[in-house]
């Protein structure tokens, strides 16, 4: 997304009667990289301005408005690939860990409490509030 781009999609966003109430970030892109081949650079470039930029430009500039909605939420979709990245798509692994450690900052930035951490629907619904996936309630 070029900056241009992401400044009509917000200024569109924010100019709909119908007021954003949740953010999801879930577009992306997940090249084949060889990190040896000239073209990695320019393809790493590409790939984190889609995966995480973008991402982490459309939250910090919509967040001030969710921040005034009671009912709002960003929701970053990030992946297994955090824990155990392939070596084939760097690109895409390095971007989800980066959007995974920008996701507590964002989670209570109205507020000088220590942010929780991300969370995860299927592990809040099944587990409860602590949200870590796999992991029941009081499990060490």
């Amino acid at each position: 997304m070029t900056p241009e781009g992401r400044d009509l999609l917000i200024a569109r966003l924010l100019a709909d009667p119908v007021p954003v109430d949740v953010l999801i970030n879930n577009a992306g892109s997940m090249t084949a990289i060889d990190v040896q081949d000239n073209q990695a650079l320019h393809l790493f470039d590409e790939e984190l301005a889609l995966d995480l930029t973008a991402r982490v430009l459309l939250t910090t500039t919509l967040l001030p408005h969710l921040l005034a909605r009671p009912q709002a939420a960003v929701v970053n979709v990030a992946t297994g690939l955090v824990h155990t990245p392939f070596a084939y798509i760097p690109a895409y692994s390095t971007a989800k860990a980066g959007l995974r450690a920008f996701n507590p900052g964002t989670t209570l930035a109205d507020s000088h409490q220590p942010a929780p951490g991300p969370r995860s629907a299927a592990a809040h619904s099944r587990y409860g509030p602590r949200g870590e996936l796999g992991r029941p309630e009081g499990a060490p």
